[in-house]
């Protein structure tokens, strides 16, 4: 097989079980084995993941999905939103470039075009190309949160980040610390949130006996507020 292009849709749906997909280490050691794939074969990877749901994080190159250490891995990343004045439109948007400098945004739509096929014609998604968009990623990003920036409490606001940090297993507690406080988060509000949603720190078991945080078993429709105080 002589595949040139290897699409992982979404990454975390493709992690083991064991990989926390919030810890810096267990990603970077995860990626490493395919970034060896695509230097022997010289396959290009794409990665794909949602955003996470800190909508007040500015910075896009924040706001993917699990640790910060996914992004550092890759040499390039982008984000794809609706346009914030016709939602039939996307903008494709660089977030880091590490091959080249980073460029334009492009615009681009989703047509349906009619191809040949064994039982007749089917209807497939074409992408129309746009053109230049002036638009950037951190306007992409101001226009999606747009809906979610309704004022919330500070305490709100670590629940919702402890949530979505803790969402894929347990995480190395110092990870949880440095990432809350990248996103603004006090400390002393991280461990009102933290105490609030009954999260517990376990100690490993092995020689450097690290701490982590790891939400409690609970349904899935647990939300913020919704845990007795």
């Amino acid at each position: 097989m002589n595949a040139v292009l290897v699409i992982i849709d979404p990454l975390m749906a493709y992690l083991a079980s064991k990989t926390k997909a919030n810890y810096d280490q267990d990603v970077r050691g995860a990626l490493a084995p395919l970034a060896a794939m695509a230097e022997r074969t010289g396959a290009a990877v794409v990665l794909v993941r949602h955003l996470n749901k800190n909508a007040f994080e500015t910075k896009a190159l924040y706001r993917g999905g699990g640790s910060i250490g996914i992004i550092g891995a890759v040499r390039a990343g982008h984000l794809v939103a609706a346009h914030p004045e016709n939602r039939k439109r996307r903008v494709f948007a660089a977030t880091k470039s590490n091959l080249a400098k980073e460029t334009f945004a492009l615009e681009y739509e989703v047509e349906s075009v009619n191809i040949p096929a064994e039982a007749g014609e089917i209807e497939a998604p074409k992408i129309h190309w746009l053109g230049r968009s002036a638009l950037t990623d951190t306007d992409l990003l101001k226009t999606s949160d747009s809906q979610a920036r309704r004022p919330k409490s500070d305490l709100t606001v670590a629940e919702e980040f402890l949530l979505d940090v803790l969402a894929n297993g347990p995480s190395l507690q110092a990870e949880v610390l440095a990432q809350a406080s990248t996103a603004g988060i006090a400390k002393r509000t991280l461990y009102r949130a933290k105490d609030k949603l009954g999260i517990k720190p376990q100690k490993s078991n092995d020689e450097d006996g690290k701490w982590y945080w790891e939400l409690p078993k609970q349904p899935m429709e647990m939300k913020p507020g919704t845990l007795p105080n």
